[in-house]
């Protein structure tokens, strides 16, 4: 078997809007219509960024089977990362514009391009999120001093 991409992941949610305000408003990313929850009489989305996509499973009223079993269904227990052109000082900067609390960072960690340097928040539905920035050069940051990004 060979893989060529990774194709979408799936994150649980406990409000909608919160995480339209988040994902859309905040990271910027592409919310799309997703027809398997066309029931849901809340509506359901997924977001999308480049060719990966997050489908996101949330409050649907009157739902009485889960779409999987636990703990894949609970609220709050994904850890996702997105690579940022932005600094990390430019990440803290947006986070604490929209309110966000940073959780750690930046730090040093090594990604799908290498290492890179990450800072760390939640969504509003607590699922973990780290913004990982890589350059192709050494840079002054002042949140953390001389590093290759």
């Amino acid at each position: 078997m060979s893989v060529s991409d990774l194709d979408h992941v799936i994150i649980h949610i406990d409000d909608w809007d919160a995480a339209h305000q988040f994902y859309a408003g905040v990271l910027g990313m592409e919310r799309v219509d997703n027809p398997e929850g066309a029931g849901n009489p809340l509506g359901a989305w997924a977001y999308r960024l480049g060719r990966q996509q997050i489908n996101v499973h949330g409050p649907w009223p009157g739902q009485m089977d889960p779409c999987c079993p636990p703990p894949l269904n609970e609220v709050g227990r994904a850890d996702l990362a997105f690579r940022t052109r932005l600094t990390p000082t430019e990440c803290i900067e947006l986070l604490e514009d929209h309110g966000i609390a940073l959780a750690a960072g930046p730090l040093q960690r090594f990604g799908a391009q290498g290492w890179g340097t990450s800072v760390y928040c939640h969504d509003p539905s607590g699922n973990g999120i780290e913004l990982i920035s890589y350059a192709a050069k050494s840079v002054t940051d002042p949140a953390i001093g001389d590093t290759t990004r």
